[in-house]
């Protein structure tokens, strides 16, 4: 799933487990479960995502036995993201023989008649894998670079009583070239967004620096960041008093 530079995969993860294990060659007894890898961009090292062992794990799927397949990339609906995926009712090569690997004619009948899996979905809020998290509170610098005054839009989640509030720094030193905007500035995002533009008393618009580079730094107080979008065009105005 292409984000942004970068790239999320759903890696398929065969897992022996029947005896007796093969000392050398191919296993084919055992289940297959997903999970994340992601890279930073094209040509980057693949990375597993930390904390979390399976995406998806086939014990966890009352309807799965053995096995998770996915399709080829996730699909958009409304909100949310779906990566659909089919799931066998048995474990991996369950109607062979150990031995030769021949078919087993009693286990190929039993699993003819049960079915051999059903089809489903995984589903999260849309650009909503994973994403930068304080508990309680934490700071997270952006760079961006951008050649016109833009919007930067922030796909976001506060606890009740969380915020994000957004610091951007000036260019230059005695005389900045372009202004800046501090924390007192700066209007805090609460609640849950998919999509909502940094805003200070002034309006919205970052206006870019001499070589198009400007820094962001993210102040969250029990908040996570998921995702961002820089879009360009000129700062809508704010209501008095927000």
């Amino acid at each position: 799933m292409p984000a942004g530079q970068g790239m999320v995969g759903f890696l398929w993860q065969f897992r022996h487990s029947n005896l007796p294990r093969p000392m050398a060659g191919p296993a084919f007894f055992g289940s297959v479960d997903v999970t994340l890898a992601y890279q930073n961009r094209s040509g980057d090292c693949w990375m597993h995502v930390p904390g979390r062992p399976d995406f998806i794990n086939h014990a966890e799927i009352p309807w799965a036995g053995g096995c998770v397949y996915t399709a080829s990339y996730p699909v958009e609906v409304g909100d949310e993201q779906r990566l659909y995926f089919s799931a066998s009712r048995r474990s991996h090569a369950w109607y062979c023989n150990p031995g030769d690997l021949s078919v087993n004619e009693e286990n190929m009948q039993a699993l003819s008649e049960e079915g051999n899996g059903r089809i489903g979905f995984a589903s999260w809020p849309r650009w909503r894998l994973f994403g930068f998290r304080s508990d309680p509170r934490g700071t997270i610098p952006f760079y961006i670079r951008i050649d016109a005054p833009c919007e930067f839009m922030l796909n976001y989640e506060c606890e009740p009583g969380g915020s994000i509030r957004a610091e951007l720094p000036a260019i230059g030193a005695a005389v900045p070239t372009v202004e800046g905007r501090g924390l007192d500035d700066a209007v805090e995002l609460t609640g849950d967004s998919l999509s909502s533009p940094l805003a200070w008393r002034n309006g919205t618009t970052i206006q870019p620096g001499q070589d198009g580079l400007r820094k962001i730094v993210f102040h969250l107080d029990r908040a996570t960041i998921y995702a961002f979008e820089v879009v360009p065009g000129s700062a809508r105005k704010l209501k008095q008093g927000i």
